[in-house]
């Protein structure tokens, strides 16, 4: 298997875990992404693996990915669909066209959106909810180089993402990642008044 696939399984597995592991008093925690609190961070995580899922395997999507919920449901669809993503990537490879929610993209640039995307989200909810990022640097640096690819200037401050901060050269590689995608490594939750 392409190295990168083997990383692939390795992050969705662990982002996985980080879903089924999140627990009813732990769904209002806020977190580094944006409006997200944990709930809507959860449910954005599960409703988009199946939008990736359908575009690797080349089925029509059947919900619009704006108002799709999954709901209680999220750690068993999110699993599935990882589970079906790997089998489509290993049978039919990334090579090939595939379509998100429009316009058909290169595979690679899916398979770099499908990196970066659950390890800085399962970064989100560690995060948010006080666990150890359970990705290895490795896979960090993979994610890092998925989304240095993908992510250009004129997509910064519009909403997809926020600005890149700066950090040392010698900051971890989970640490650059997320620096890279925006967020704050040093973030912590805000301190509700008493």
């Amino acid at each position: 298997m392409d190295d990168r696939l083997t990383s692939l399984k390795a992050m969705l597995d662990k982002t996985s875990a980080l879903v089924a592991a999140c627990t009813e008093d732990q769904l209002r925690l806020p977190t580094p992404c944006g409006d997200f609190d944990v709930e809507a961070l959860v449910e954005h995580i599960a409703v988009w693996i199946q939008v990736f899922d359908a575009a690797v395997n080349e089925q029509a999507l059947e919900f619009d990915p704006a108002t799709h919920r999954v709901g209680k449901e999220r750690p068993e669809a999110f699993a599935r669909a990882a589970r079906s993503i790997m089998v489509g990537l290993q049978e039919r490879g990334y090579d090939r066209p595939m379509t998100m929610t429009s316009d058909p993209v290169p595979g690679e640039f899916i398979l770099n959106m499908l990196l970066m995307e659950y390890v800085g989200h399962g970064w989100d909810l560690s995060t948010a909810v006080s666990t150890p990022s359970p990705y290895s640097d490795d896979e960090a640096a993979v994610a890092l180089s998925a989304a240095q690819a993908i992510i250009q200037p004129q997509y910064r401050g519009t909403g997809m993402f926020d600005h890149e901060i700066a950090v040392l050269a010698d900051t971890s590689p989970i640490d650059q990642l997320v620096a890279f995608l925006g967020r704050n490594p040093e973030w912590e939750a805000p301190v509700a008044p008493d």
